[in-house]
C-alpha cells in the first residue's frame, strides 16, 4: 500500500512552501515521490514551483479534490501508480476543500487502487479580517478538526501578541488537535510527519472491491471564483503590490481578495514571484520557468472593475 500525506490548509496558508520542504528531505533510498497538486484557478503555478525537484508533479486545476475531480484523481493516482510507482504520493487539495471529504475520497479509492492515508497535516493563518473568518469558517474549522497535527504558519510575520492570540484561537477552534506552538520551518520536518501518521487500524477497509464512487456533494460557496490577469510587458512589481492593495482596500468596489499569487518578469529579466495572503503581500526571487501570470482568488469579485483597474494602472506605468 502506498501512503498519501495530505497537506491540507486554507488559501494562503503555506500548503506549497511546506510540500517544498517535505521534497528537500526526501532520501532518494527511499524510492520515488509524487505529487498531486490541486489549485483554484486555471493556472497552477504552484505545481510551476515545485517542478524545479524532478519529481512527477499531477496538476488537478479548477475545483476541489473532494467533488468534481474525484474520478480524475483516480485516474491521476492510477497513472503515477503505473508509471512511477513511487513509495510515497504528496496530495495537496485546494485551499477551498473540506479535509472530511478528501479523507472520504481517499478511503473510497482504496476499493480499486492500493492506496491509504499517511500523514494528514492542516497548515494554518489568521483571516485577514472577522467578516472572512466568519464566511469561510466552516471549511477553515473542518480543515483543522480532520487534521493529525496543525501547524501554525509564518509566525515569525507576526507580532508575540498576535501570535499568542493566534495560537489561542487555533486550539480553540480545533477542539483537541495537537497545534504546534512554534514556528515549523524550526522543527524536526520527519518528526512532524511521523506523529502526524494515522495509526493502521484507521485504513481498514469495510467495502468490497469493485464498489463504484458516490458522486459527492460539492461544498457551496457560488461566489468563489478566479480570474488570471496576463503579466507580459509588465516589469515592475511595486505596480503590482500597488494594484493589490488597491484591490484590498476597497471590497465592496472589487470583492472580497482572498489570496494572490504570480510570476513577473522583471527588467533584467530575473523572475519575482508574487504572493498575497491574509498576513501581506511577500516576494521571491525565484528561477522556475512559469507563465508570465497573476492569479487573484477570492469572493464576489467583480471581473470587469478589477479588469479595468489592472489596464488603467498598467497602461500608466507603460507609458511613463
Amino acid at each position: 500500500m502506498v501512503k498519501i500525506d495530505i497537506i491540507s490548509g486554507f488559501l494562503g496558508s503555506g500548503k506549497t512552501t511546506f510540500i517544498k520542504r517535505m521534497i528537500e528531505i526526501w532520501d532518494a533510498k527511499n524510492g520515488s515521490l509524487a505529487i498531486v497538486e490541486n489549485d483554484f484557478g486555471s493556472v497552477n503555478l504552484d505545481a510551476a514551483y515545485l517542478s524545479l525537484s524532478n519529481i512527477r508533479i499531477a496538476e488537478l486545476n479548477a475545483g476541489c479534490v473532494c467533488c468534481s475531480l474525484t474520478g480524475r484523481l483516480a485516474d491521476s493516482l492510477s497513472d503515477i501508480l503505473n508509471q512511477v510507482k513511487p513509495s510515497r504520493i504528496i496530495l495537496e487539495p485546494s485551499g477551498t476543500a473540506r479535509l472530511s471529504d478528501v479523507l472520504k475520497t481517499i478511503r473510497l479509492l482504496q476499493t480499486s487502487l492500493p492506496v491509504k492515508p499517511g500523514s494528514i497535516i492542516t497548515m494554518a493563518i489568521p483571516f485577514r479580517s472577522p467578516a472572512q473568518r466568519n464566511r469561510f469558517f466552516g471549511v477553515y474549522k473542518n480543515q483543522l478538526q480532520h487534521a493529525n497535527l496543525i501547524l501554525p504558519g509564518q509566525l515569525d510575520l507576526m507580532s508575540l501578541e498576535r501570535q499568542q492570540q493566534f495560537l489561542k484561537a487555533l486550539k480553540e477552534d480545533s477542539e483537541g488537535v495537537p497545534v504546534l506552538n512554534t514556528p515549523w520551518m524550526e522543527a524536526d520536518l520527519e518528526a512532524l510527519l511521523s506523529f502526524a501518521t494515522c495509526p493502521e487500524e484507521k485504513h481498514t477497509n469495510q467495502q468490497s472491491p469493485g464498489v463504484s464512487l458516490p458522486k459527492m456533494k460539492p461544498v457551496s460557496h457560488p461566489d468563489l471564483c478566479s480570474l488570471t490577469l496576463d503579466l507580459k510587458g509588465i516589469s515592475s512589481t511595486d505596480t503590482i503590490c500597488h494594484f493589490l492593495e488597491a484591490l484590498l482596500k476597497q471590497p465592496e468596489k472589487y470583492g472580497i481578495l482572498l489570496r494572490a499569487k504570480g510570476v513577473l518578469k522583471t527588467a533584467d529579466t530575473s523572475q519575482v514571484k508574487i504572493s498575497l495572503n491574509a498576513l501581506g503581500i511577500h516576494l521571491e526571487s525565484v528561477s522556475f520557468s512559469s507563465p508570465e501570470k497573476l492569479v487573484l482568488i477570492g469572493a464576489s469579485l467583480h471581473r470587469n472593475k478589477i479588469f479595468k483597474l489592472f489596464y488603467n494602472m498598467t497602461t500608466l506605468l507603460t507609458k511613463s
